[in-house]
């Protein structure tokens, strides 16, 4: 559907869209930096799950870093002020990650692969799209089945997993996660904010439509027929795909969580700026059924 939107953001808009044309001829960077601004204040504005109050402070904050833009045309002058930026949502989730910080070494894509080391078994998954590999799937059942004592769950991935690549991964990790367990566990929904309603014909009008916040149906784990419970540990990264039901698996004390470098916590958009390092937005917040926060911490950094 189409948003109509207020009278201060169609301004704020417009001045992300015009300011820079006076210095396009001469800096098609500063194009691309502003263009990116604009990015960042619409995935915030109209995404973010803690602006329901209103975005009257955003939109200011947004409007200064387009002046401090303007005033210091550079790359890393930029990035600098999108932190800034992002900072003042409070929001340990929306932030700048500078390269030094991703911090993350490099995994190689390859099917998913089980092997035993002693009495712990260890499951590596680097692909979501290669979840269907036949090598995969014996690698998903053998883990699933396997008598270790402890189950470590690399999930380190090699590359930013898409939407599919993720459903069919979590899909697979399931029986897995069934596995260990000798109890049902309800796992964190998530809850996003959504606009519904109709275009309003005025030419300023905010339209006939309202924002809410949309929960999704939460994961929810049975144990497997002669499941044996074991002791989990889930290794993290940047790239990972984060099953919903890890976070209440590990306030339940059923698993641990092991984080390298940059690992997403909650469900996050990143994008790129042109000093190489990375900004990224929450767009959705985890939440358990009793309303508690169902989003995972690491216990080993």
């Amino acid at each position: 559907m189409t948003v109509v939107p207020t009278l201060r953001r169609i301004v704020l808009a417009t001045c992300l869209a015009v300011a820079p044309a006076s210095l396009a001829a001469q800096d098609a960077a500063q194009w691309q930096r502003i263009t990116i601004l604009g990015e960042l204040w619409a995935e915030v504005t109209f995404a973010h799950p803690w602006l329901t109050g209103g975005t009257t402070a955003w939109d200011a904050a947004t409007i200064a870093a387009l002046d401090a833009t303007l005033r210091a045309p550079s790359d890393s002058a930029f990035s600098a002020i999108v932190g800034t930026l992002l900072a003042t949502l409070d929001d340990p989730a929306t932030t700048r990650l500078v390269p030094a910080a991703i911090g993350d070494a490099t995994v190689t894509s390859a099917p998913a692969r089980f092997a035993r080391e002693g009495r712990i078994g260890v499951l590596q998954v680097s692909d979501p799209l290669a979840t269907f590999d036949p090598a995969s799937q014996a690698a998903f059942t053998q883990a699933s089945r396997d008598s270790a004592d402890r189950l470590v769950l690399d999930l380190r991935g090699a590359a930013p997993a898409e939407s599919y690549g993720t459903a069919i991964l979590n899909g697979a990790l399931e029986p897995v996660l069934r596995s260990v367990l000798d109890t049902t566990v309800t796992g964190a929904a998530e809850r996003r904010r959504v606009a519904y309603g109709f275009d309003n014909v005025g030419a300023f009008s905010s339209g006939q439509y309202r924002m809410a916040l949309e929960t999704g149906a939460a994961p929810c784990l049975t144990p497997l027929p002669r499941a044996r419970p074991r002791e989990l540990v889930v290794v993290l990264n940047r790239f990972s795909v984060v099953p919903p039901a890890l976070g209440a698996l590990q306030q339940a004390g059923r698993a641990r969580v092991v984080v390298e470098g940059s690992a997403p916590f909650a469900a996050v958009q990143e994008h790129p700026l042109p000093d190489g390092s990375v900004a990224r937005v929450r767009v959705a917040d985890l939440v358990l059924p009793d309303g508690r926060s169902g989003e995972v911490v690491a216990d080993t950094v």
